[in-house]
């Protein structure tokens, strides 16, 4: 059976990205905490 493909808008991965760079977060525990898989 076939996954569902998710789709992020771009204010999503901007704010993803945000978080990485303005808080030097880790990119693993962002992505977890966004339920965004790696």
């Amino acid at each position: 059976m076939r996954k569902k493909q998710k789709f992020y808008t771009a204010e999503f991965k901007a704010e993803a990205i945000k978080a990485i760079e303005s808080n030097q977060d880790n990119v693993s525990e962002t992505a977890r905490q966004r339920g965004i898989s790696m």
